[in-house]
């Protein structure tokens, strides 16, 4: 039984590499000042910003849930661990990476590089799109760290796998509320004040 919750080791590791390459999703992180100052010309047109929004946001959900879905097929191949643990690496993901997605969108949408020559300048010297990568990694060390430390337990391995699936999940609620409280902000404004 012991060897088998070791097995944890490798979910908690998948954990954290899974997050890690949700939280630096590029179509998130720098959706508003990719546009460049094209941004001003489509401030013109008669679309609602809350549904400009929106579709960034639905574009950079796919690319993660396309991510967490492969990782998770890999990880299900792999055998690594058993069904249960795969389903909670699977929806605590989907949840983490929404949460994420919507945070990294919302603080370029506060501070956008909208003036830039080369797009390659958005990320160098560019601490804003670091933070939503710092944030979403700590969450990623936590589940890893949780997830070894359920695996030392002396207990049935689809114990294990149930206690990990409530810390993922739990994890991920508590990201995806704080942050859909912290980024209430009205669309509207934040998208006027873009200049």
């Amino acid at each position: 039984e012991q060897s088998t919750n070791s097995a944890f080791v490798a979910v908690g590791i998948a954990e954290m590499l899974i997050k890690l390459m949700g939280v630096s999703n590029l179509s998130a992180t720098i959706a508003i000042s990719r546009e460049g100052e094209g941004i001003f010309m489509l401030k013109t047109y008669p679309v609602d910003y809350e549904k400009i929004i929106a579709i960034k946001l639905r574009f950079a959900n796919i690319m993660s849930w396309v991510t967490v879905g492969l990782s998770t097929v890999a990880f299900m191949l792999a055998g690594v661990a058993n069904i249960v643990a795969v389903i909670g690496l699977f929806a605590g993901n989907m949840l983490y990476m929404s949460a994420m997605n919507r945070y990294s969108l919302y603080r370029d949408l506060k501070k956008p590089k909208v003036h830039w020559k080369n797009i390659v300048e958005i990320t160098n010297n560019n601490i804003s799109t670091l933070i939503p990568m710092l944030v979403g990694s700590v969450g990623g060390v936590f589940v890893m760290i949780a997830s070894v430390v359920v695996a030392l337990l002396p207990i049935n391995t689809y114990l294990v796998a149930l206690i990990y699936c409530v810390i993922t999940v739990a994890v991920s609620l508590v990201y995806y509320f704080s942050i859909k409280a912290k980024t209430k902000d009205d669309i509207t404004q934040l998208f006027e004040r873009i200049e």
